[in-house]
This record gives structure tokens, C-alpha cells and sequence, in this order.
């Protein structure tokens, strides 16, 4: 049928409720797949790209910094862009 078993089974569900219209269905689910494909490798990116940002330069963690951790204090700006990045990351 087609490059993955995703697609093959969008076809089979429209299929069994739009029948008669099999090459639409099947034009339809193609065009799906390449869109779904493309969303998927900007999430990845964009999920590279917050992780760039997750890491804390004072204590080297990248979901929790430790207590003793003063980034919050010496580089307000960074930690909040540090803090939006790990939310982003949830």
C-alpha cells in the first residue's frame, strides 16, 4: 500500500467510511503522511533547539538546578530563559 504502516492504516479508516473514493482517500493520506512527516523533524528540531537552552552554566544540570545554585541571582535574564526553555521541554 504505502512507505508506513501510519499511513496504511489512515487508508483502511478511510477507506471503510468513504467508499468509492479510494484514489482520493489514498491521494488524501499520502499528503497527510508528508505533513506529519515534516511536523515531526520541526519538533525535533525545535526540541534541539530548547535543550540548547535547558542547561544551567552555574551547576550543569538540565531539568533541576541543585540549591546551592545562584544563577537565578547573578544572571536573572539567562535563568528566565533557561526556566522557559525547560517548561518548553515538559
Amino acid at each position: 500500500m504505502s512507505d508506513t504502516p501510519r499511513t496504511d492504516a489512515l487508508i483502511e479508516y478511510l477507506q471503510e467510511h468513504f467508499h468509492g473514493q479510494a484514489a482520493d482517500v489514498v491521494d488524501f493520506a499520502g499528503k497527510l503522511e508528508r505533513e506529519l512527516a515534516k511536523a515531526d523533524a520541526r519538533i525535533k528540531k525545535l526540541d534541539a533547539f530548547a535543550s540548547s537552552f535547558s542547561n544551567c552554566p552555574c551547576c550543569d544540570e538540565n531539568e533541576t538546578c541543585v540549591s546551592e545554585c545562584t544563577l537565578e541571582e547573578n544572571c536573572p535574564e539567562e535563568w528566565k530563559r533557561m526556566m522557559l526553555a525547560r517548561e518548553a521541554l515538559k
